[in-house]
């Protein structure tokens, strides 16, 4: 087991020091609930970030509702589950969807992923490194709430996205993700959009109210807050399951979208391309799977985030 484990462990080593300065951006979306929109804009985002030429992985690590395979209206054979099982390899899994973004279907759950075998994890590694040179940003969808798994997902990435409304409920909820989030992570980068706004006002009043009670209550900055206006294009895009970035590309929606993408490839993220810790698809997983504690099978982000079982 101290062998496999020191393996592994030189494996990724390698792999960091080869790729330090080419890391890819990994952006996980959220939200305090559902029925506000995520897993729509994180589809539609990641299609507009590939519309600027970048390479693009979408993971679909929403497990309780996973729908990105319904938006895009494809029937993905195998997951990711298949490669952990060694029964497909990674390239098997991936499926293409518009603008040549790469899709990961909805798989087993994080802690399953957690108990995996050191064969296992060595394995997982190995397939993520073939796609190295090949992805500039991963877009993870993830599920919604305050849930380990969701908590464990959103400060293992570089970048978290809050998708939330102008309803108070979502208001609330979204302020409880990143209140669990500051206490697992000290500097998160969080990014909130405020979809469905009726309004500039809406949004304005929304975004204030999350930004002000993060920043005064827990020392949390927030300093990216678009707004998403409500826009019927939407549902219609849902009906026949084509992303509205494709189907409606003139769209107030779809304008917005883009926009965003382009400010969000315009900024650069703390540190995430400077630090190997922090940055790339690899040491993303490596923080869920737990490589960098294989002895004992336990990591920092795994010991924080079972506290939320026993906490509050």
């Amino acid at each position: 087991m101290q062998d496999q484990a020191s393996s592994l462990r030189e494996i990724t080593r390698k792999r960091n020091n080869e790729n330090r300065f080419t890391l890819a951006r990994v952006l996980a979306v959220t939200s305090g609930k559902g029925g506000v929109g995520k897993s729509n804009m994180s589809s539609n985002l990641a299609i507009a970030i590939c519309q600027y030429g970048k390479k693009v992985l979408l993971i679909d690590f929403d497990l309780g509702l996973a729908n990105i395979d319904v938006l895009f209206g494809i029937y993905p054979k195998y997951t990711l589950k298949d490669v952990l099982r060694g029964t497909k390899e990674l390239a098997d899994v991936i499926v293409e969807g518009p603008e040549g973004l790469m899709i990961i279907p909805a798989s087993s759950g994080v802690e399953d992923m957690v108990r995996l075998t050191i064969s296992q994890k060595e394995k997982l590694i190995k397939d993520l490194n073939s796609l190295r040179n090949d992805i500039d940003i991963v877009v993870v969808d993830t599920g919604s709430g305050i849930y380990s798994d969701v908590i464990r997902m959103l400060i293992a990435a570089n970048e978290i996205i809050i998708i939330t409304t102008p309803e108070p409920t979502a208001i609330t909820d979204a302020y409880s993700v990143i209140k669990v989030i500051s206490r697992y992570k000290r500097y998160p980068n969080i990014k909130l959009f405020v979809n469905m706004c009726k309004n500039i006002l809406d949004a304005k009043n929304t975004g204030k109210k999350i930004t002000e009670a993060a920043k005064r209550f827990l020392g949390v900055e927030i300093e990216d807050v678009w707004a998403v206006p409500f826009d019927y294009h939407v549902q219609n895009a849902v009906r026949v399951q084509k992303p509205f970035v494709i189907k409606y590309p003139d769209a107030i929606i779809s304008s917005t979208i883009k926009k965003i993408a382009g400010n969000i490839l315009s900024s650069q993220a703390r540190s995430y391309a400077q630090d190997e810790e922090d940055g790339g698809l690899h040491n993303y997983f490596q923080k869920l799977i737990g490589v960098n504690s294989a002895e004992n099978n336990k990591n920092v982000v795994t010991t924080q985030v079972d506290r939320l079982k026993t906490e509050d």
